[in-house]
């Protein structure tokens, strides 16, 4: 019988009506459980004052398209931060990620890993990252966009609470046997991906 009928035939009231027609538009209104993505741009990111890397511009020839990059050394590891009040709806588990790069020339790979610590009221804020997740992609073309594949999972170290800051730290690994482009590694951004265990923030 459908619930119109019902209401007819006195089977369900108009209190029961209204819970139903909440239940609904809550229903609609919230954020499906599961992994959920938040783009984080190079230009969004701060280089650390220590081995930092270098804040780049690139503008294409022919089309004049202008992205803001952090163009790691070849030489070096450098490093870059950012950090994200992560939504109550995270359930503090492992997060992973996923890099947009390009480079001006040259062929090889390119290793990258992000670290993470969250840090909650009244904790210091020199705190040590968990030790991370590494990606390598591979140079196809110089001055292409290179998508990386996803990471496995990424710890995020200090017990993550409700509330916390949490910071992210990107870092070119030279010394990583797979890190073989001799020229600057250009992020133009990073993908991160959590696990959302709830509908709203409330």
């Amino acid at each position: 019988m459908h619930l119109a009928n019902e209401y007819r035939a006195g089977l369900v009231g108009p209190d029961h009506i209204r819970q139903l027609a909440a239940a609904a538009a809550e229903a609609a209104t919230a954020i499906k459980q599961g992994w959920h993505t938040a783009w984080i741009p190079a230009g969004a990111m701060t280089p650390r004052l220590t081995s930092g890397a270098a804040p780049g511009l690139v503008e294409t020839a022919t089309n004049r398209l202008v992205l803001s990059t952090l163009d790691f050394d070849t030489a070096v590891s450098e490093y870059a931060q950012f950090t994200i009040a992560m939504p109550k709806s995270w359930d503090r588990g492992p997060v992973k990620f996923q890099y947009l790069w390009t480079a001006a020339s040259g062929s090889g790979g390119v290793c990258l890993t992000l670290q993470a610590v969250s840090i909650s009221d009244d904790d210091p804020l020199d705190v040590d990252r968990a030790p991370g997740a590494a990606l390598t992609d591979t140079l196809l073309a110089a001055n292409d966009l290179h998508v990386s594949a996803i990471s496995g999972n990424l710890t995020v170290n200090g017990s993550p609470a409700v509330g916390d800051l949490t910071v992210f730290e990107v870092r070119r690994d030279v010394g990583d046997p797979a890190d073989t482009l001799a020229v600057d590694a250009k992020l133009i951004g990073i993908r991160l991906l959590f696990n959302v265990n709830a509908g709203t923030d409330a």
